[in-house]
């Protein structure tokens, strides 16, 4: 007697977008300078069904000099946020496929929304540092760090740090937060990571990190970082 073999059986639905998933989709392609598209599917493996929505991205300089892992991470974190509520329950899955010009094969990666979901409040802190950092709220920073890494001085270091770079590169157009990821802390703690750029008037850029506590109830400012020339 021949045994049954069980296959996934995996299908492209021939759908349009919603007008919220296209102004996502538009949002990532205006973010990025990137051509997208996107497909809609589902997957049945042992009687269980998936849906999932998959995001593509190409034709991005941008992206081309960036790191994948942050990349893929924050355009999925950038859909979902574009998803009404209806929507961020609708899919099991948010893949997101990027092809660079520099790489023959597209990078694939796949994100539970769940995960996005708790990705996307800890987001706020970010960009509360950004909106502050542009705005000179330096004590507003150094009091939002977390107990642990409260520093007197923080707040005139940031003033004198900011001075500097205005007078080296002209006023702050703005920032964009570009990445997205995990970072595990010497003392082995997994922390969120928001990766961003500042925009400056002579046409230059500073790229910075922020890091969040993973818990949705810590509201504190782990961590930040200037990358430095």
């Amino acid at each position: 007697m021949k045994k049954a073999v069980l296959y996934p059986i995996v299908c492209l639905l021939v759908a349009c977008a919603s007008e919220t998933q296209k102004t996502g989709l538009e949002m990532i392609a205006d973010h990025y300078g990137a051509k997208t598209s996107f497909a809609k599917g589902f997957n049945t493996n042992a009687g269980v069904t998936r849906t999932n929505f998959t995001v593509k991205v190409s034709d991005s300089k941008m992206i081309d000099t960036l790191r994948s892992d942050l990349t893929s991470s924050n355009i999925a974190l950038m859909l979902y946020e574009s998803f009404d509520e209806d929507e961020r329950v609708a899919f099991d899955d948010i893949f997101v496929e990027i092809r660079r010009d520099t790489v023959s094969k597209a990078d694939k990666s796949s994100y539970d929304p769940e995960r996005l979901k708790v990705g996307l409040d800890q987001a706020a802190i970010f960009t509360n540092f950004s909106d502050n950092f542009l705005g000179q709220k330096f004590g507003a920073i150094s009091d939002n760090m977390a107990p642990e890494y409260q520093n007197a001085e923080l707040a005139s270091n940031l003033s004198n740090y900011w001075k500097g770079l205005i007078a080296q590169h002209g006023r702050i157009l703005g920032y964009k937060r570009i990445g997205f990821g995990v970072y595990t802390t010497p003392k082995n703690e997994k922390l969120f990571y928001y990766s961003g750029i500042l925009n400056f008037r002579d046409g230059s850029q500073r790229g910075y990190s922020v890091q969040t506590s993973q818990n949705i109830d810590d509201n504190h400012l782990m961590g930040f970082k200037f990358d430095e020339y």
